[in-house]
C-alpha cells in the first residue's frame, strides 16, 4: 500500500524501493504463501515502473524474479482492467 501511494503522489524512485523491500521480503516465504499474498500486483506495479520510467534492463530483471517466485504466467491470474 505505501508503494502503491508514493506512486500515485509523484514519487516513483522511492515507490521503486518500496515495491523491492515487498519483493524481498516475499523472496524468504513459502511458495504457498506467496500465492496468497499482494505479491503479484506489486510485480505488475514494478514493471509498470520500469517500463514508464525506460528501465528495460530491470524490467527484465523484475520480470524474471516473478517467474521465478510465482511461476509463468504469472500475470494472467491478475484481473483485468474494466
Amino acid at each position: 500500500m505505501q508503494g502503491y501511494c508514493q506512486e500515485k503522489m509523484g514519487f516513483k524512485q522511492q515507490a521503486l524501493k518500496t515495491y523491492a523491500k515487498a519483493v524481498t521480503i516475499a523472496e524468504k516465504m513459502s511458495e504457498e504463501m506467496r500465492h496468497n499474498t499482494m505479491l503479484p500486483f506489486i510485480g505488475q506495479a514494478l514493471l509498470d515502473l520500469c517500463e514508464n520510467l525506460a528501465m528495460k534492463q530491470e524490467y527484465l530483471r523484475v520480470k524474471e524474479k516473478m517467474n521465478h517466485l510465482l511461476g509463468k504466467d504469472w500475470e494472467k491470474k491478475l484481473p483485468k482492467a474494466a
